[in-house]
């Protein structure tokens, strides 16, 4: 037996993300989904949505461009918010 989820705005919804110069699957949750950028993990991954004041529980396909934008900074420049040293993977 298999389970599917329901999108509640199919028109809204993305099934491919490009973030740093990869694809985000949109029916993965957003922390699973992060992982698939070389170099983020999964604590570094709940990090960001922390940051980014995200719900761990939503899928990649229901977050907002804005958001997505935000979180491309937040990776691009974790230092600038707050995310401490020890924590990169660099």
């Amino acid at each position: 037996m298999s389970q599917s989820f329901i999108f509640e705005n199919p028109e809204n919804f993305k099934h491919i993300i490009r973030l740093q110069n990869t694809n985000v699957e949109g029916k993965r949750v957003i922390v699973n989904a992060l992982t698939a950028i070389r170099g983020i993990g999964r604590r570094m991954s709940h990090m960001i949505c922390k940051v980014a004041k995200i719900d761990t529980t939503k899928r990649a396909g229901e977050i907002k461009d804005d958001t997505w934008e935000l979180i491309g900074k937040i990776i691009s420049e974790p230092e600038k918010y707050s995310i401490p040293e020890w924590f990169f993977n660099r």
